[in-house]
């Protein structure tokens, strides 16, 4: 006589989140900026290195939504100084791609790719910087400002001092 076992729903496995589907395709845009790169050093042509950047910061872009997503956790004091100081040097940098595309004028693809690139390092250096400082309770109204208005000033210092030429 056979016996019947009783239904026994199957456990699924939870799918992926928002936040880790556009860190995966971040990931992906990043792998395809180190390939064009890689293929730019035994080819040399400029339209390889204007795609890679271009692969780069929009891959930055996509992170920036993941991170935007992401439910993030309380982190402590030296998490909160770490990122606080990765803020700092990739707000840095942006500032710097931006005075590098205003004193060596490259030609109009490469700057509009490499601005591109500073603004979406912006958006995301400052967005981490946000999400972490909004996660503490006891977060400095100072640090949240600068962290929301440090892309827009970038952005605006593009649009007043880079395109009218």
């Amino acid at each position: 006589m056979t016996t019947t076992r009783p239904h026994v729903p199957r456990q699924r496995r939870p799918g992926m989140t928002v936040a880790a589907r556009a860190v995966r395709i971040a990931g992906l845009g990043c792998a395809i900026a180190l390939v064009l790169f890689v293929i730019d050093v035994f080819v040399g042509a400029e339209a390889l290195r204007v795609g890679a950047v271009a692969a780069l910061s929009a891959s930055l872009l996509v992170a920036w939504f993941g991170i935007l997503t992401w439910r993030m956790p309380v982190l402590g004091a030296r998490a909160l100084l770490l990122i606080g100081a990765g803020w700092v040097a990739a707000t840095g940098l942006a500032v710097w791609i931006v005075l590098w595309t205003q004193f060596r004028i490259p030609p109009l693809a490469w700057r509009i790719v490499t601005l591109g690139l500073a603004v979406s390092l912006s958006l995301v250096s400052s967005g981490l910087f946000l999400r972490a400082l909004l996660r503490v309770r006891t977060s400095p109204l100072v640090g949240r400002l600068l962290s929301l208005l440090s892309p827009l000033a970038i952005l605006l210092w593009i649009l007043i001092v880079s395109f009218p030429r």
